[in-house]
């Protein structure tokens, strides 16, 4: 007697809402990236060489490639993960409907690309 569990197993949303595989794979995986490289900023900035937070010693930090790249990594992997995190409470708060969810995908890439290029803007300000 086999037994159908998919009828035990209740779903939320419509499957175009629902965040998918590839969208929890990258909300995690880029969770764990960040973690990486917030403790690689903690350890290279603040512990190999401690010194005052001052504007200053910023500016002297980011003069290292190494701390440049620890830096754009977390801009880059932050906004990832924080418009990725930000669909997925909007879609399980079933705010909207299956139109609205693509709107607010696009929207969300839009409002991520916004935000890296003012980052890239501040970065490139301070790194002559």
């Amino acid at each position: 007697m086999a037994e159908d569990r998919s009828a035990s197993v209740q779903r939320f949303g419509l499957p175009s809402e629902r965040i998918g595989l590839w969208g929890w794979l990258g909300l995690y995986l880029s969770g764990i990236v960040l973690l990486v490289l917030l403790f690689a900023h903690l350890i290279l900035v603040h512990y190999i060489s401690p010194q005052p937070i001052t504007f200053k010693n910023t500016l002297l930090a980011l003069q290292s490639p190494l701390v440049r790249i620890i830096d754009v990594g977390l801009l880059l992997f932050a906004v990832f993960h924080g418009m990725l995190g930000l669909r997925k409470i909007i879609l399980d708060l079933e705010w909207m409907k299956k139109k609205g969810a693509r709107y607010l995908a696009w929207f969300l890439m839009a409002g991520g690309a916004a935000l890296l290029y003012w980052g890239f803007l501040i970065f490139r300000r301070l790194i002559p």
